[in-house]
């Protein structure tokens, strides 16, 4: 009885841990794209000898 006590305290510590909020996995990816931006930024500035204060624009009619 005792070690089902034990099991069931264990039970109910952990399930906190596997239902997760759902706005959890889109606020990562969002942050994750936002930072994959920035890299990206910051490698063309390096390719092009940018200033730091250049201003990047996406050119998307030459695609």
């Amino acid at each position: 009885m005792i070690a089902v006590a034990v099991f069931c305290l264990f039970i109910f510590a952990a399930v906190p841990n596997f239902v997760r909020d759902p706005w959890t996995s889109p606020a990562n990816a969002c942050i994750n794209n936002l930072r994959q931006l920035d890299a990206a930024k910051t490698q063309w500035a390096l390719e092009h000898n940018a200033n730091s204060n250049d201003v990047v624009a996406i050119n998307t009619e030459a695609a």
